[in-house]
């Protein structure tokens, strides 16, 4: 009898360590995030706040911040891209129209800071999920998030009116995508992160050199072609979208006229 219950002991399959001791696991650490990107959106809306209350309102705009600031407000009136009455060739359309609710409601500043501040922290959980889907390892993906709460310039730029906080959370968002496709194999995910990576060149030029960087790295030239081919087609119909002429009367803000004279070349 003795040897028979240590057969069936021994016979016995060794206990799984995929999902069901993996998940208890990531539990910790996804509530662990959160209260990361709590701290992350506390932290920067205290450096905004600690800003405005030393030196004012005009510390948030920097030498180029009226050059964007102008074609949202030409868009706004007139759906032109233009500034100073000239076509703006200088800027890409896509943060002054990341602008363009702000200046409908007329708290132009606060409503910046504010959508960037939650920008931010949404890229610290963006950091988070990247890091976990890279390395696979909760601990990695904490710390990566952790330490990008705390990235002095990331801080400061949530506090600015420029265009580094809603790119880098377009990139990121981009990655995480791509990396999905790299693991799972989702071409939908590959396509959607190229577009996403075609839509922030409008953001910030430097864009348009993302989706070559990730065809270099995809082994299927086929895969390669295709994600390059939606990332451009993402860029065309943007500039379709910018140049169809469009009118929305509003009013000229005094305190945006005066930063717009301020910080025009």
């Amino acid at each position: 009898m003795t040897s028979r219950q240590s057969h069936m002991t021994e016979s016995r399959p060794a206990p799984s360590l995929d999902s069901n001791t993996a998940t208890p696991s990531r539990r910790p650490a996804t509530r662990l995030v959160l209260w990361i990107v709590a701290v992350a959106i506390v932290l920067r809306a205290l450096y905004a706040v600690g800003v405005w209350m030393t030196t004012g309102e005009s510390s948030f705009y920097g030498q180029d911040s009226g050059t964007y600031i102008e074609p949202a407000r030409e868009l706004l009136n007139h759906g032109a891209f233009s500034r100073l009455g000239q076509p703006e060739l200088q800027r890409t359309p896509g943060f002054p129209v990341f602008l363009i609710p702000a200046i409908m409601s007329g708290h132009l500043t606060l409503t910046v800071i504010v959508l960037h501040v939650l920008l931010s922290g949404l890229t610290v959980l963006a950091t988070f999920v990247l890091a976990q889907r890279v390395f696979n390892d909760s601990r990695i993906a904490v710390s990566a998030a952790a330490l990008y709460a705390i990235e002095p310039l990331s801080i400061a730029c949530a506090a600015a009116v420029t265009t580094e906080t809603l790119f880098t959370t377009m990139v990121v968002g981009a990655l995480i995508l791509v990396v999905g496709y790299v693991r799972h194999n989702r071409l939908a995910d590959l396509l959607a992160g190229a577009a996403l990576l075609g839509v922030s060149a409008y953001v910030r030029p430097a864009g348009y050199f993302l989706p070559f960087g990730i065809a270099l790295v995809l082994n299927s030239t086929f895969v390669a072609l295709a994600a390059l081919l939606v990332g451009f087609v993402s860029m065309f119909v943007m500039a379709i979208a910018w140049m169809r002429p469009k009118g929305y009367p509003t009013e000229h803000h005094p305190k945006i006229d005066r930063i717009v004279d301020d910080t025009a070349p």
